[in-house]
């Protein structure tokens, strides 16, 4: 819960501090939504190229992580 609160105060104050030369990626991904319409289009390919760096590191972080984490449950 604490970091939902942190995202979400991270997104308000980039919203209402931030200048047109100065957005943050999810503050850029909201102003492709507007009164008359959303373009889709736009926000899923801007919300796809987020997402694409966030994959590649998981997945090649992947197999430290594991080893990290099983590497403390062992004896001996």
């Amino acid at each position: 819960m604490p970091a939902f609160i942190f995202s979400w105060n991270n997104f308000m104050f980039a919203l209402i501090f931030s200048d047109e030369d100065t957005r943050t990626a999810p503050v850029t991904l909201f102003h492709f939504i507007s009164y008359a319409g959303t373009d889709w289009g736009g926000l899923m390919a801007a919300a796809s190229l987020m997402t694409v760096p966030v994959v590649i590191v998981a997945v090649l972080g992947q197999k430290h992580l594991v080893a990290g984490l099983t590497a403390g449950a062992t004896k001996g």
